[in-house]
């Protein structure tokens, strides 16, 4: 069985356009959600784990919020998101296990996410 809390696993799902819950755009219920937040929120951190295609990463830059951090520990979508968003600030496009963020260094006012897979680093299936 392949071990879903390895980057190569979801690599290859990325590389092979096999996943299967991407719906191509921002979800629904998180682009209203987006959409009632105040407009101080466009300056306060956020941080989109376990981004994937980061559609609402992507959406949230284009509404003006200013300090979006996409993690993933997949490369290739966050270098598909570099390129549709060649503007967004590399220093916030971070390729990383979530679990080894220091929080010292990352800091966030907001979580934003749907997909993310929280897996126990201690089972190995």
């Amino acid at each position: 069985m392949e071990n879903v809390n390895q980057a190569e696993f979801w690599q290859q799902r990325y590389e092979q356009d096999s996943i299967g819950w991407d719906m191509g755009q921002v979800s629904p219920p998180l682009k209203a959600y987006i959409d009632q937040l105040p407009e101080s929120a466009k300056e306060q951190a956020i941080l989109v784990p376990g981004a994937g295609n980061a559609y609402e990463v992507g959406y949230l830059h284009e509404q003006g919020f200013t300090n979006v951090t996409l993690v993933d520990f997949a490369s290739a979508p966050i270098a598909a998101f570099a390129e549709r968003y060649p503007n967004f600030p590399v220093e916030h496009l971070i390729c990383a296990d979530f679990f080894e963020l220091s929080p010292e260094q990352y800091q966030f006012d907001w979580v934003l996410e749907q997909t993310f897979f929280l897996c126990d680093k201690s089972i190995t299936p």
